[in-house]
């Protein structure tokens, strides 16, 4: 336990560093020899050095396989091998790959996608499959905003490289028939056809526990996972791996122990786990042996070492080496958060047995609701969300799952294999009527919002909660346990916003070629665009926009901005108004027409919260404008007269509408200014960047977008009127604070206060304004 522990503790601590040390790491080195000595603090110390040095051994060879910066947007040839079930996004396959020859030096695993062709087909590849294809790489780059998905750090844990696309391709080698690739995509390729064929609405949940591929699923019935907190009985996990096991072993110790024991003498028990441990690689081979599945066959394979050397076999006593295990095979391990979810669920089961030996009275509902409340704070660290449904939720379905779905699912997967088309169907039958029960259940679960808890707690909360569920554990009365579960009471608390009457915040969040932005007063929010939905579903208002309104504490919308209706401004709304209640100031422009919206008209739409000043300065109401050059502009003031500092939030407006602003005497002039339509050519006239004549210009773009945003004139533009630049690609969610007769505060850069050494690091987070004062005063009037 003692190493284990330190060993956690030194790869833990090379993941807060901005940037890996280098040589100078080795002076760790003599610390290794800690391990020799008798006492806990030296063993631990040694332990937290050998984990420090070995998990950046793997960080170190990692980060030197990254795509060169100078091979992004160029077309580069290649030889490449599918590694993995393509993805049939339906437009699409997406699928990894592995680089086995390059005229450039390209990293050893890529994430791509191959489109359509123009008549619409899509190659059907498998794993195994070669191909000599043109790529367009780019490095992995994600959206970086407070409270959201880390997708570099997903990437870089599974040793992703490079993520792009395949422009031209042929292919050059089939995978043999018999390569255990090809096999496993032949069972999946036979279960999916039970949709098809067999009448099977539940085929991708069933894919899903079989086979480990979760992309087949609705997304409704993943949102009732979500929701539910059911979503770890449909990733292919220790529970899964474990059960295979359970079920192997017993079958085999009861045919050892009631036929063949008479013709050997070898131990039923010792015997019996060598078939439960190949049975359970099987498994863990359809899943494609994902980090999971390989993690619960380490443990299992801890169990069953302790069995053979007839050592006392416990979660508690197998937990630590399997935890060092883990860590020594796969380094990188401790990044992803499944790796957390796992240890803690077993630790927390390994300490209950341990206080409550089995069998004990209602110990199936003692367990569940502990676990569940122990990962109520560990889901809002996360994933900002807690399930308080989910005690109920679980005590149903995870007996379902594990006792009667997936004994079916197996077995069917068993007869497809063997080609036995009768049986496959009937047991996918029998385990499509239990989902569909399961989900009418969770559909019904889930109607009740209240125990939907979606919220971003202060982070001292956590160590009281952690208290608070260690009290719960440690009491066997059900009035110390409640007195306990008070401990929770502080996840239940908001962040401070601290801001002052008359002062106001703007997040510009990074939603890549889009926009969203957040303006928020003493008691009131704002929500200006909503970011964009792209064709695989992705949508950034979910994954973006609404985690970051939880975790600045946000409850209720006061006002709902559309500047128009394009995807990348407005797809989101529908999001948004799932998980927030919106006020009845709801405007949009762009000549759009939505139910629950008025149209924006300048000089008519005014508003003060807190002293701050809201006021729509375009389109005005006699205006002819459509689409772009109707977008709603919304200019925000702190204070007024000279020391008025302000926003200017501009959306998508061109050269007509700037002219029609400036024509007729709009309040443009302002503190802070959103470059119009990303940086294109289209807009930033002279004329309007001189009347506004900002401080600060920000930019909203994808990075390496195909429109090649922001435009290098345009940004010159603003730099030669004075003003600072930034580009929210570049900067990941910036964070301005305004308050009348002060300086505009930059308070957040999220890529620079949030960097990992994992991270694309651009160095320069933003754009000086330029010091030639002839330049300066072309702009400055």
């Amino acid at each position: 336990p003692i190493f284990a522990a330190g060993f956690l503790l030194g790869s833990v601590a090379l993941h807060q560093l901005t940037s890996l040390p280098g040589w100078g790491s080795a002076a760790l080195a003599p610390l290794l020899l800690l391990l020799a000595r008798p006492g806990t603090a030296p063993r631990l110390a040694g332990a937290a050095a050998a984990g420090f040095l070995w998990t950046l051994l793997a960080a170190d060879a990692q980060q030197a396989d990254t795509l060169p910066a100078n091979l992004e947007k160029r077309d580069v040839e290649a030889v490449v091998r599918v590694v993995s079930i393509p993805a049939n996004k339906g437009y699409s396959l997406r699928f990894d790959a592995a680089v086995e020859h390059a005229e450039e030096k390209l990293p050893r695993r890529i994430r791509v996608s191959l489109y359509q062709a123009k008549d619409g087909s899509l190659p059907a590849l498998r794993p195994g499959d070669v191909l000599h294809a043109t790529l367009r790489l780019k490095r992995p780059h994600g959206h970086r905003n407070p409270g959201g998905f880390d997708y570099e750090r997903y990437l870089f844990a599974r040793g992703i490289s490079a993520t792009g696309y395949v422009r031209e391709h042929t292919l050059s080698e089939r995978a043999s028939e018999r390569s255990p690739q090809v096999l496993r995509h032949r069972l999946y390729e036979r279960l999916k056809s039970l949709n098809d064929n067999g009448g099977i609405s539940n085929a991708g949940a069933i894919i899903a526990l079989a086979l480990g591929e979760r992309h087949l699923m609705p997304q409704r019935q993943k949102d009732l996972l979500f929701v539910s907190g059911t979503g770890h009985l449909f990733a292919i996990s220790g529970l899964h791996v474990a059960l295979v096991f359970g079920f192997v072993f017993l079958t085999f110790r009861a045919l050892w122990s009631g036929c063949l024991l008479r013709f050997t003498h070898w131990p039923t028990v010792r015997t019996a786990t060598a078939p439960a441990l190949l049975a359970a690689c099987g498994y863990a081979w359809l899943a494609g042996f994902t980090i999971p599945t390989q993690r619960a066959l380490i443990m299992l394979g801890c169990v069953v070492v302790g069995v053979w050397l007839r050592r006392h076999v416990s979660p508690a006593n197998t937990l630590p080496p399997a935890l060092a295990a883990v860590i020594f095979l796969d380094p990188l391990s401790t990044l992803s958060i499944s790796f957390w979810l796992s240890f803690l669920a077993v630790g927390f089961i390994a300490l209950y047995f341990s206080l409550n030996p089995w069998p004990k009275p209602r110990a199936w509902f003692d367990l569940q609701v502990g676990l569940s409340l122990a990962l109520v704070p560990a889901g809002l660290w996360f994933f900002g969300y807690g399930a308080l449904l989910a005690p109920m939720a679980n005590l149903v379905a995870v007996p379902l799952v594990s006792l009667l779905v997936l004994p079916c699912v197996l077995l069917a997967t068993l007869f497809a294999a063997l080609g036995v088309e009768t049986l496959c169907l009937l047991l996918a039958a029998c385990a499509d009527f239990l989902f569909d029960w399961m989900w009418r259940g969770g559909e019904w679960l889930s109607q009740e919002e209240r125990l939907q808890w979606f919220h971003r707690p202060p982070t001292w909360s956590y160590a009281c909660a952690a208290a608070g569920v260690l009290a719960v554990m440690l009491t066997s009365r059900w009035r110390l346990k409640a007195a306990a579960a008070a401990l929770l009471l502080p996840l239940a608390l908001s962040a401070e916003r601290n801001l002052p009457d008359g002062s106001f915040e703007a997040a510009f969040l990074d939603v890549g070629q889009g926009l969203s932005v957040v303006v928020l007063t003493r008691r009131h929010a704002l929500l200006y665009d909503t970011g964009p939905t792209y064709r695989s579903g992705f949508s950034t208002a979910k994954a973006v926009t609404v985690p970051y309104l939880f975790k600045r504490g946000v409850k209720r919308l006061d006002a709902l901005v559309v500047s128009h209706g394009d995807n990348d401004h407005a797809s989101g709304v529908g999001v948004v108004r799932k998980y927030f209640e919106v006020g009845k100031r709801q405007l949009i422009g762009g000549g759009e027409e939505r139910e629950g919206f008025e149209p924006c008209r300048a000089g008519e739409q005014r508003w003060n919260w807190d002293g701050v000043y809201f006021e729509i300065v375009h389109p005005d109401g006699g205006d002819s404008f459509t689409g772009n050059n109707a977008s709603c502009v919304l200019r925000v003031a702190a204070g007024e007269g000279a020391n008025s500092r302000s926003l200017l939030l501009t959306a998508d407006v061109e050269k007509a509408a700037e002219i029609a602003m400036l024509a007729r005497r709009a309040p443009l002039a302002s503190s802070v200014v959103l470059v119009p339509h990303h940086g294109s050519f289209t807009s930033s006239t002279d004329r309007f960047v001189s009347e506004v004549s900002p401080e600060i210009a920000v930019v909203t773009s994808g990075y390496l977008n195909h429109f090649g945003f922001p435009k290098e004139a345009v940004v010159r533009k603003y730099l030669d009127a004075g003003a600072r630049v930034f580009n929210t690609a570049e900067t990941g969610a910036l964070l301005l604070w305004f308050a009348p007769g002060r300086k505009i505060e930059v308070r957040g850069v999220h890529r620079r206060d949030a960097l990992r050494y994992w991270h694309l690091d651009f160095k320069r987070y933003s754009r000086q304004p330029s010091r030639d004062r002839a330049a300066r005063g072309k702009y400055a009037g």
